[in-house]
């Protein structure tokens, strides 16, 4: 007779429950009210995590760093709603805090729950299982749509049908691929490689299929630092030909993108930032404070900036349709916080980074994934909302696995 056994203790079973409904937030809070709060309630969850941990006077200096300046961020932003007077309420203010800061705290609050899991291979093969199944779902269906078997895209570029799957645009696939290559390369450190490169490959063909150039960058990239890191061997380290040849690739799709939203005065992107950077100097140095500029808070309470500033008459950007209205990351961080906090905003950036590379050094495979997280995720920031959106909060929240249980930021 057998035994029946348990494969997943209970926190791991939580972990892995917790990341797929985060990967797949995107499709279930299209018809379920309750999953648009998801990401908020991940970070409520997190939040929990790091307070657990500050009570028993277990959190580390580098979590605790990381804590600290949100703390002084929050602080500017508040004085700035204090003395700007532009957004007193204290709904709007509070959504904000959450909004802005959710991924960093998701970041950290994750690395303190697996610093309590004592198997993260378990956790990384069973979401590279589920990941690798989406992938072929996701390869048949573009095959499908490129030879017109269905129509699973909605725009025509370079002559070519985009794909986009039953996303609601193509870009919108193209932020899932940041989780999709962190947890397929990750795996890689478990057993035989072969078959696992190729859903690799199947998942860069796939991405590639989206038609966006800021897949054609990631894709160009990763396959660099892949062949570099993996095939040859070889450490990579941040040297001149290496930083050339990054920005090289970084420069050469996204120079086209770039003029596109933010040289063309009558896009909304335009707009945000222009008056973002005009926001910054009239408030100088503190900024407008939240919920005034550039994030969903702003947008839903509408702004009196926004009213001012006639975003109203702007496509994008008017009470009636918003579609645009939080689409910029930077702009809103030059507006709300000034010159100030936007430099604490970067250094908090560039502090998760270093912690993501110190931290993922141990094997070329994890160093690998945290690499391209941190380059996607930073260079993404520039045309995106990337710091502000909930997939993005999905991706934090999958990194830390990347970590060695005994160099966390939670005392053990």
């Amino acid at each position: 007779m057998y035994r029946c056994s348990i494969v997943f203790t209970v926190k791991e079973l939580m972990f892995i429950v917790i990341s797929i409904l985060l990967f797949f937030q995107i499709y279930l809070q299209k018809n379920i009210v309750f999953f648009q709060y998801l990401d908020e309630i991940v970070t409520v969850f997190c939040l929990y995590q790091i307070f657990v941990a500050a009570i028993r006077g277990k959190l580390k200096k580098s979590g605790f760093h990381i804590l600290l300046l949100i703390g002084f961020i929050i602080l500017i932003g508040l004085l700035s709603n204090i003395l700007g007077k532009v957004q007193t309420g204290i709904i709007p203010i509070l959504t904000d805090i959450g909004n802005c800061f959710k991924v960093f705290i998701v970041f950290v609050g994750s690395d303190i729950f697996l610093s309590k899991v004592n198997n993260k291979e378990r956790i990384i093969k069973s979401l590279a299982g589920l990941i690798r199944i989406f992938v072929l779902i996701l390869f048949i269906c573009m095959i499908g749509h490129e030879i017109g078997v269905f129509n699973m895209g909605n725009d025509v570029r370079y002559g070519l049908r985009s794909f986009k799957f039953i996303n609601d645009v193509a870009g919108q696939l193209t932020l899932m691929f940041y989780s999709i290559i962190l947890i397929l390369t990750a795996d890689l450190q478990y057993g035989s490689q072969k078959r696992k490169k190729i859903f690799i490959i199947l998942a860069l063909i796939v991405w590639a299929s989206t038609l966006r150039s800021r897949a054609f960058m990631y894709i160009i990239i990763y396959i660099f630092l892949y062949r570099k890191m993996i095939i040859k061997g070889e450490k990579f380290k941040f040297n001149i030909k290496n930083g050339i040849l990054i920005l090289f690739v970084l420069l050469m799709f996204g120079m086209n993108q770039f003029e596109t939203y933010f040289s063309n005065e009558a896009t909304a992107r335009s707009n945000l930032m222009r008056y973002g950077i005009y926001t910054l100097l009239r408030f100088f140095p503190l900024g407008s404070g939240f919920a005034t500029f550039g994030t969903d808070a702003a947008y839903t309470y509408y702004s009196s900036l926004y009213v001012e500033y006639g975003f109203d008459r702007v496509f994008g950007l008017s009470q009636e349709n918003g579609m645009f209205s939080h689409d910029t990351y930077w702009a809103a961080i030059f507006a709300q916080f000034g010159v100030i906090g936007t430099i604490l905003v970067a250094f908090l950036i560039l502090l998760v980074c270093r912690e993501i590379l110190k931290r993922t050094r141990y094997s070329n495979v994890t160093y690998l994934a945290g690499l391209f997280i941190c380059i996607t995720q930073v260079s993404s920031s520039i045309a995106t909302a990337t710091f502000f959106h909930f997939v993005t909060v999905g991706t934090f929240f999958l990194v830390p696995l990347l970590f060695q249980k005994e160099q966390g930021i939670y005392e053990t």
